[in-house]
């Protein structure tokens, strides 16, 4: 239980309610998902909104007052004091091929600071969760960032922006340095579970542009209380109100590895950073 500045959150209870959902994912996976196209490569199935009722209505209980971000929400109040940031199924393309990576990805917001954050995988078990200035855990025991200190001996996880496949030969460019870079690329297609595995130390790295603060805000906690280092590519912090890009490392490889990024990147101007920041 984790007590902060006037109000209690149960931190076994939360954990508990996001593993409760794996009935919901598991017991629907081979059934009529309903699936809708959003956007280019970019979809939602009965089951993203299942979750996301479901943890919103559990959720509500614990704290009644709080505000709830999701992303299959049609308005979010970004700006608001206290906030749960959910991302009910990151993986949905996954889901719909049955490619058993996809995470529940939850994180509590106070003040505009990560207080608490949870990557739950319902095929797997795997729990990853973190609490700000008490560490990052998986199913429980404590979990570390690695110690590889050079890109060469490192394996970095990659996302590759499939809804944005106009620019996809730049960030393929990228790609295609780090790989030469590096010992060698992974691809998940979900980045909580990117993230989650750098704060285990199974990557050293992950990368990707323009993602949704649904999909990084719980990793952001995790990784940060596992030792390791997570930002824009900018090297500022992440926004929790807009798209931005990422990059997640060890605290080791961080400088060498967004150097490759900054050189040969998606990123063309400041101005064209600017043009980025829009409503979502």
């Amino acid at each position: 239980m984790v007590d902060k500045r006037g109000f209690t959150v149960d931190i076994d209870r939360v954990i508990s309610i996001v593993q409760s959902c794996k009935d919901i994912v598991i017991n629907n996976k081979n059934s009529d998902l309903s699936v809708v196209e959003k956007g280019n490569s970019d979809f939602v199935t009965r089951l993203d909104f299942e979750v996301q009722t479901y943890l919103r209505k559990k959720l509500m209980d614990i704290i009644p007052s709080c505000d709830f971000v999701s992303e299959e929400q049609s308005f979010n109040n970004y700006k608001s004091n206290e906030r749960w940031i959910l991302d009910p199924i990151d993986g949905t393309t996954n889901l719909v091929h049955d490619y058993q990576q996809l995470a529940i990805s939850l994180a509590f917001v106070r003040e505009n600071s990560i207080e608490f954050g949870i990557i739950y995988n319902p095929f797997n078990g795997e729990t990853f969760w973190g609490i700000k200035g008490q560490g990052a855990y998986l199913n429980g025991g404590r979990i570390y960032s690695s110690n590889e200190t050079t890109l060469k001996s490192s394996l970095i996880a990659i996302g590759t922006s499939p809804y944005n496949k106009s620019e996809s030969y730049r960030l393929f460019e990228t790609i295609h340095k780090v790989f030469y870079s590096s010992q060698d690329i992974r691809r998940s297609g979900s980045a909580a579970i990117d993230i989650a595995y750098v704060a285990a130390g199974r990557t050293e790295g992950f990368f990707e542009p323009q993602l949704k603060p649904w999909d990084y805000a719980a990793g952001i906690i995790i990784l940060k209380e596992a030792g390791g280092i997570i930002s824009n590519w900018l090297k500022s912090d992440l926004s929790l109100e807009h798209t931005d890009d990422v990059i997640a490392t060890n605290k080791f490889i961080y400088d060498e590895l967004i150097e490759i990024i900054q050189k040969k990147s998606l990123m063309r101007s400041w101005q064209y950073q600017q043009e980025r920041i829009y409503s979502i």
